[in-house]
Formats: C-alpha cells, structure tokens, sequence
C-alpha cells in the first residue's frame, strides 16, 4: 500500500508534525471514499461534496457563490460545478435575482429536500458509526484543535 512508504517514520525532527498532517488528510480521503459508498449503496444521486454544498445551500437563504466557497474551503469554480450537477440532476434551481441581474438566487426543489434529508441521515449514521469508539470530549478536544489550525492558516 502506497500510505505505507508515505507514513514510515522520516529521519527528520519534524517527524510528528509531519505525520500528523499527513495522517489528517488521509482520514479525510478516506472518510469521503466511505461516505461516497455508501451513498452508492443506498441509491442515492449525490456525492459528499455535492450534499456539502447542498447542506449550505439549505442552511443559509439568499447565500452568494463566494460565501458557499468559502463555508466549503472550495474554489469558486468547483463551487459552480457543483452546483450545475445539483441543478441538472433537479435539487435546485438558479433564477436571476430580479433586483439584480448579475445576482443568481438559488432555491432547493422537493426533490433537493428529500435527498438532503435522507442523505444526511445516512451521513450522520456513518458517522457516529466511525467515532463511536471515541469518546466525546476526545472529538471535541480535536474539533477545538482543528478550529485552531483553521483560524491560525485564514
């Protein structure tokens, strides 16, 4: 396996820094290939960053592009992308705003809500399905870590 060469211990005195990093973007690679499984299982037409977008989307009305890119730490060409699949496959639809032509305003279709339901049911599951070895304030110590990095990094 590939990760094997990438985690053996380097001579360097940056090793655990180093690890840790690496060890963070893989569990996140992995978490997203298990979610896309078993999204594909249950029948459902979405990907994890396509419901991400759409969790957005849902969560916050009348929201720009650049503020979607920037709650999903994606760039706003991947947002646009996303958001023509979640227009093309029907969960939401795009009208320009009639107050301003440049504006597009985006609205969740029935079909958009449901999928966004059961969706995230099934994410919600698998992760406390993931986690649930751990103890609660063990992820809340790391969400606090992580929120560190991010603030740290803007």
């Amino acid at each position: 396996m590939i990760y094997h060469i990438i985690f053996t211990p380097m001579k360097t005195s940056n090793t655990s820094i180093n690890y840790y990093f690496i060890s963070l973007e893989s569990a996140q690679k992995s978490y997203k290939k298990h979610i896309c499984k078993i999204l594909i299982e249950h029948n459902l037409n979405i990907t994890l960053d396509q419901f991400q977008v759409l969790e957005i989307i849902v969560n916050n009305k009348d929201i720009k592009y650049s503020k979607i890119a920037s709650i999903s730490s994606k760039d706003i060409a991947s947002v646009n992308r996303i958001i023509d699949l979640l227009n093309s496959k029907g969960f939401i639809s795009r009208q320009t705003d009639p107050n301003n032509r440049r504006r597009v305003m985006l609205a969740i279709s029935n079909e958009g809500e449901e999928i966004h339901k059961e969706a995230g049911e099934i994410i919600t599951q698998a992760g406390k399905e993931i986690l649930n070895s751990f103890k609660e304030k063990k992820i809340e110590k790391q969400i606090k870590i992580f929120k560190k990095i991010i603030k740290k990094l803007k």
